[in-house]
């Protein structure tokens, strides 16, 4: 089992105190490899600041995949994939705005 996270942070680029204001949005995502299941916890802080949308398009792509995916979930529910045998890669998107919790779970 191993685990990792990371943040992207944003803002409107000019307001300078805008992390101290609070305004500003970080995504943290968090990985967590168990078995043969790829979870990420996506979490989004802060206030938020003028002109951010009110969701994002987040694209992934994997590289190095022990297998192409059984399944990919987003919230429970499916989603559509891309799958590169030669290069052992999966690709998706999805779209984000409060909190979700994705699950990439590998074939055989």
């Amino acid at each position: 089992e191993s685990q990792e996270s990371f943040a992207l942070y944003f803002d409107d680029g000019q307001t300078k105190r805008a992390f101290r204001e609070e305004r500003y949005e970080r995504i943290t995502i968090g990985s967590k490899m168990a078995g043969r299941a790829l979870t990420f916890a996506l979490a989004k802080e802060g206030a938020g600041y003028e002109g951010a949308p009110t969701q994002r398009h987040l694209n992934f792509v994997l590289v190095g995949c022990p297998a192409g995916p059984a399944e990919v979930l987003l919230d429970s529910q499916p989603i559509g994939y891309d799958w590169n045998e030669e290069e052992k890669k999966v690709e998706f998107g999805i779209d984000f705005s409060q909190r979700s919790n994705l699950v990439i779970s590998f074939g055989e």
